[in-house]
Parts: structure tokens; sequence; C-alpha cells
């Protein structure tokens, strides 16, 4: 239910606000959000392929929505702070982690459906 969701989600809402946007670095965005993603769908052990986010950042930081940016890095960085944020806060730390880590997966998924939508569409455009 969380794929329709999301591809929903980016067919009506998000295609249009982020297809103007130009990605550089999207080679390694894709080895890196595509572990993660393949992961949080396939099995329950994605925290341990958080460190392979961190290929993710280069994309996100070409980009120019300052807004969008400064998101994904916070929700990134509260998403690789589980001990952290449990000493701190308690309960809400680890439900505040937890949510990071599905936003982090919806964000990273509809950025990776864009990079492939924008991919295929090259070489359809290309053979015609």
């Amino acid at each position: 239910s969380n794929l329709l969701i999301i591809f929903l989600i980016y067919y009506f809402f998000c295609k249009k606000k982020i297809g103007s946007i130009k990605y550089q670095y999207f080679n390694i965005f894709l080895l890196g959000g595509g572990i993660y993603i393949f992961t949080f769908i396939i099995n329950t052990h994605h925290d341990y392929r958080l460190m392979y986010l961190i290929l993710c950042v280069p994309l996100i930081v070409s980009i120019d929505n300052k807004p969008f940016k400064i998101f994904y890095l916070i929700v990134l960085i509260l998403s690789l702070e589980l001990q952290r944020m449990l000493l701190l806060m308690g309960f809400w730390g680890g439900a505040i982690n937890s949510l990071s880590k599905l936003i982090l997966f919806y964000i990273s998924f509809i950025i990776y459906l864009d990079i492939i939508n924008k991919s295929m569409l090259k070489i359809v455009n290309y053979k015609n």
C-alpha cells in the first residue's frame, strides 16, 4: 500500500513541481537511495542501510530549492540519531526518529521515481 501511495503522490502532486529540476550526481543517488529504498520495501532491517544515504547528499546539496534541501538534511540527521533521540526525549525521540525514516523513504523514493522517469523519457525521445 505504501508503494501505491508513493506512485499516486508522485504522479498527481510532485511530478509537475519537481519536473523542472535538473539533477546532478544522480548516479550515486540511484545507488545509495536505491539500496535504502528497496531494503525499506523488502526487509525490516533498513536501519542498517541508512549509511548508504550518504551517497544521496551530493544530489540533495546541488538542488536549488533551499527549503527542500534543508528539510531533507534535517530529516536525514534525525533518522540517523536514534540513540541520542531516545536519550534526550525518550519515547518521543524514538517516534520522531521512526517518522523521520518514513519521511526520508517517501522523499527519496519520489526523487528516485523522478530520476527514472526523466531517464526513460530521454531514452524514448532519443529513439524517436
